[in-house]
């Protein structure tokens, strides 16, 4: 169908994106990003990867706008919307391919973290979900492994009543309770939120399954995190 022409203009993320603090931060973790999606796919890319890596003639700002770019060709993906499209054309439609950093203002604030935070948690996720798909790949036919935690200790029955209460809805105060996972079609209901609960576990298990293994993945103190920003030392 035609495009809207404001479509296929640039679109801009917030100005922090194009801070030397933001940026030092960002280069990690588009590399950590770019390196499972590709894993995911089993795409060799090797050269971009050694030129980002080791690159001497490369500046900061130079490799961060690479990968994006690279994500966004290869994979669809849009790193500042953390938002991920089946083509090129869904990605157009949806205004996402063309989003960049802003030139910085000389004049500029960088003291608003809510964007970032949320840019970081979204990338961690999908990293993690590329990561869990290469375990299953592995670990294909073995249900089983699928399982990163014992159903018995605490950190599991935690996580399950977490996944509980989001896909449990009230729909009539006591009487009506569904389930927010369609199964054949259609968001089943039942009289009371234990039978949603059961209906999960037995019609919905890889979905359970693939929620513990990531939220497991996500709170565990031993996962990748951003490292903390480089010393500022003045000139």
């Amino acid at each position: 169908r035609p495009l809207q022409r404001g479509k296929l203009g640039a679109r801009t993320c917030p100005m922090t994106a194009s801070t030397e603090r933001r940026m030092a931060l960002d280069l990690p973790l588009l590399l950590e990003l770019v390196k499972a999606l590709d894993a995911e796919r089993n795409l060799d890319n090797s050269k971009l990867l050694e030129a980002v890596e080791e690159g001497e003639g490369l500046d900061l700002a130079t490799k961060v706008d690479l990968l994006v770019h690279y994500l966004r060709r290869v994979h669809y993906y849009c790193y500042y919307r953390s938002e991920e499209f089946s083509d090129l054309g869904a990605m157009v439609r949806r205004g996402a391919a063309f989003v960049v950093r802003p030139k910085l203002s000389p004049d500029f604030s960088d003291l608003d973290r809510e964007w970032e935070g949320g840019l970081v948690q979204k990338t961690r996720r999908r990293i993690a979900e590329a990561a869990m798909a290469r375990q299953g790949e592995e670990t294909e036919g073995d249900e089983s492994s699928i399982y990163v935690l014992s159903m018995e200790s605490d950190e599991a029955k935690r996580l399950l009543a977490a996944f509980y209460a989001v896909n449990c809805i009230e729909k009539e105060r006591a009487t009506k309770y569904q389930c927010q996972l369609p199964f054949k079609g259609t968001n089943k209901v039942f009289k009371a939120p234990e039978f949603v609960h059961k209906h999960l576990w037995n019609k919905h298990w890889r979905a359970v399954s693939r929620e513990l293994f990531l939220m497991s993945y996500l709170t565990h103190p031993g996962r990748p995190t951003e490292p903390p920003p480089a010393p500022h030392h003045g000139g």
